[in-house]
């Protein structure tokens, strides 16, 4: 389980929401895994930082054949 083993649950039956230095925890560590390249390239496959020559336009992911447009 995400929040450990122990699970609380309210008078209705439903999950106890995680205490919220369980989810800053979750937040850090995401924004911990994410890499100065993953930055940029997510610019580039979206097509904010392409160059204008097109010589970029494979990177950009809906451009590919099997991608979907959002």
């Amino acid at each position: 389980m995400l929040n450990g083993e122990r699970r609380e649950w309210t008078t209705g039956g439903n999950p106890r929401a995680s205490a919220m230095n369980v989810y800053l925890e979750w937040i850090c560590e995401s924004w911990s895994a994410v890499t100065p390249e993953m930055v940029k390239d997510s610019f580039k496959v979206c097509g904010v930082t392409s160059v204008q020559d097109g010589s970029e336009d494979e990177n950009i992911h809906c451009f590919k054949p099997d991608a979907a447009i959002p």
